[in-house]
């Protein structure tokens, strides 16, 4: 008996992998956008410090460098925000499809109904086996006796 693509046994499995490596993706790039967001806000609080140290400026030129850095960060935020947003509405999509897959109970019926017709398929294999072999006799027969004797 051949296993068809649309089979519990296999399409089951196949969502709960592809289902495992969204999630382990999506976890992946959310830890990678939060680490670059925080590289560079600490980059850019680095260069407000260091020109305020240095360069002692007045209180205009220092209001223009904060102003600046501000636009910056919005900026940048701005783009991870995008990104932020989209990785939003795929791990709703992810959950909502999580939420469809089969409970544990549904599951384990159709375990006891793939063990059912294993055993089932396991019983029909063995009958024919034995028509194979009363086949075989009936042929074994007609051959040293002569058909029609």
């Amino acid at each position: 008996m051949a296993v068809e693509w649309h089979d519990p046994g296999v399409i089951v499995p196949a969502v709960m992998a592809w289902t495992g490596v969204l999630i382990t993706a999506l976890r992946w790039s959310l830890g990678r956008n939060l680490r670059e967001v925080e590289r560079s806000i600490s980059e850019a609080s680095a260069k407000a410090v260091n020109a305020n140290k240095e360069a002692g400026l007045l209180k205009d030129e220092f209001s223009r460098a904060l102003a600046d850095f501000d636009k910056e960060l919005q900026r940048r935020c701005a783009g991870h925000s995008g990104r932020l947003n989209e990785t939003e509405v795929k791990v709703e999509r992810i959950g909502s499809e999580v939420h469809s897959l089969p409970s544990y109970g549904a599951f384990m019926d159709i375990s006891k109904r793939i063990e059912q017709l294993h055993g089932d398929v396991h019983e029909v294999a063995g009958r024919l086996d034995g028509i194979g072999r009363a086949v075989d006799l009936m042929n074994e027969f007609l051959i040293n006796n002569g058909r029609g004797k």
